[in-house]
């Protein structure tokens, strides 16, 4: 993936992809494009492949393909779920060892949950390439939790506001 990224012009400083161009509706769409372009197994049928192209929205197009079983659109929602459990995997062991948990928000989880409880994420998470089995064992503690209220940026805004004195704002 990552080199794709570099090829296509999509990196941050270097030849890593910016969060945005992976984890975000954006990411689907290069995804996609990953997928039917490096897979030589991949037979994506050309209706999928010009309604994604002339789709207003394509990674909402090609979520609603999966969510209708569509194969090539079920692989590239997998890859997504997949990274983004390895980047909570990793977030996880950064912040301190998250015990309490790793919330996963965002509209993509929001409008494809039954694609986000397929599996993809989960097993990234838990069989992330951390370096040594105890951070695997740490890994196998920490609940992830999918959130699936559409306001909880409004709802933490709020209550950060609420938690603080008048003068921080």
């Amino acid at each position: 993936m990552a080199k794709y990224f570099a090829t296509h012009g999509h990196t941050c400083g270097g030849n890593f992809p910016d969060w945005d161009d992976t984890l975000s509706g954006r990411g689907i769409e290069h995804m996609f494009q990953f997928v039917i372009n490096n897979d030589p197994s991949c037979k994506v049928s050309e209706a999928v492949k010009q309604a994604v192209e002339r789709s207003p929205d394509p990674p909402a197009e090609i979520s609603t393909r999966a969510l209708q079983g569509d194969e090539v659109c079920l692989q590239t929602m997998d890859l997504f779920y997949e990274m983004l459990g390895q980047d909570a995997s990793y977030l996880a062991l950064r912040g301190r060892c998250a015990l309490g948990g790793v919330y996963v928000c965002g509209g993509v989880v929001q409008k494809t949950l039954p694609l986000a409880r397929r599996g993809a994420l989960m097993r990234a998470f838990d069989h992330t390439k951390a370096p040594a089995h105890v951070m695997r064992d740490l890994l196998s503690q920490v609940p992830v939790y999918l959130v699936t209220n559409c306001d909880v940026a409004l709802l933490g805004a709020a209550h950060a506001v609420l938690d603080y004195p008048a003068d921080v704002f």
